[in-house]
């Protein structure tokens, strides 16, 4: 699946458009969920729509993808929009984080997805 999203990350964020206020209020929204000062997961994190809106109150936000082009992407839009308090590292959905224990994840536009999700909820949790 992650060779699909290899070949479209050059085009997502002009996908994205096509549902552009949808988008713009799942990021908004998701800006106002974040506790101030918090550790974010963002697991299938793209292109980093809500990475970056997370960043902006939390205290680090991890963004993670099995796509290493989404990830290339992401980092150099958030290098663009000067965000200092993101990494990134390639990630499954199922997969324990390696650091210590996040106070918020995300995992928009992806359980839908999956094969399993509940199973990937549960490990979100």
């Amino acid at each position: 699946m992650n060779g699909f999203w290899d070949r479209v990350s050059g085009v997502y964020d002009l996908i994205r458009l096509t549902n552009r206020r949808a988008n713009l209020a799942m990021e908004q929204e998701t800006a106002l969920w974040v506790p101030p000062g918090s550790r974010v997961l963002d697991c299938a994190a793209g292109t980093v729509a809500l990475s970056l809106a997370a960043a902006k109150r939390a205290g680090y936000v991890l963004c993670t993808d099995l796509s290493a082009a989404m990830l290339a992407r992401a980092k150099s839009k958030t290098k663009r929009a000067g965000m200092a308090n993101m990494g990134f590292a390639r990630r499954e959905i199922f997969a324990p984080p390696s650091e210590k224990p996040f106070d918020a994840v995300i995992a928009g536009n992806v359980l839908h997805l999956l094969e399993e999700p509940e199973r990937a909820l549960h490990c979100l949790l």
